[in-house]
């Protein structure tokens, strides 16, 4: 989904520390976030949010762990 900007790919890019998703609450945030949105702005607005590369990420760390062990 493109930007409702010209020129943009996304009109909300959140960032944060992978640590500080520990228990969800900036997944939720993202959550509760897209919902209002869309109850609020007419047109569709793109937000970037990578969780993909969290499930990335902590499956490496347990690959690398693994093979540690052997």
């Amino acid at each position: 989904m493109p930007s409702i900007v010209p020129g943009f790919e996304y009109d909300i890019f959140i960032s944060y520390r992978q640590n500080d998703n520990r228990s969800g609450w900036v997944s939720e945030f993202v959550k509760h976030l897209n919902e209002e949105l869309a109850a609020t702005i007419k047109e569709p607005v793109s937000v970037y949010f990578n969780i993909e590369f969290i499930h990335f990420f902590k499956t490496m760390i347990s690959f690398n762990f693994a093979q540690c062990g052997q």
